[in-house]
């Protein structure tokens, strides 16, 4: 994903942006690996407002969701 800002739509960094479980998440064996809504990972935005989570995740549903805006930038509701 790439952070932009809305007004000039230029890429923003420092972005703070938190990977969550959309639903619980088990493994292959039943094993409750998240819960729900649980924060899984986070990453910054970096200089081209790219944004990049590495975890190796099992098949299931998630949502990115800022957690801290940049200075001087208002914090993203959107998820």
């Amino acid at each position: 994903m790439i952070k932009k800002s809305r007004e000039e739509n230029k890429p923003l960094q420092g972005a703070v942006f938190g990977l969550y479980a959309d639903s619980d998440i088990y493994t292959y064996d039943n094993q409750l690996l998240f819960s729900k809504d649980a924060l899984i990972e986070t990453s910054v935005s970096d200089a081209n407002g790219q944004v990049q989570f590495v975890n190796d995740l099992p098949v299931g549903y998630y949502y990115v969701k800022e957690i801290l805006a940049p200075t001087d930038f208002v914090l993203s509701d959107e998820r």
